[in-house]
């Protein structure tokens, strides 16, 4: 939601797939070199939000088939 588009684009997509009986999958980069908390004394942090993110995708959009990392 904190895009230019201001609508989740996510749910849109896998909506989208769900209902055309197509597969789908999320690509998840875990390095955000622009975070601070990335690879810092507050790397727990860091994790903490990836785990979100990653929670976030798998159970907000219905079935995922795949996740790249």
């Amino acid at each position: 939601m904190h895009t230019p588009f201001k609508r989740d684009v996510s749910a849109e997509l896998a909506k989208a797939a769900h209902e055309a009986g197509m597969k789908i999958g999320w690509y998840y980069s875990p390095m955000d070199w622009r975070d601070p908390d990335c690879r810092s004394a507050n790397n727990d942090r860091f994790i903490k939000t990836i785990r979100e993110e990653l929670r976030e995708l798998l159970t907000n959009y219905g079935k995922i088939d795949l996740l790249w990392l």
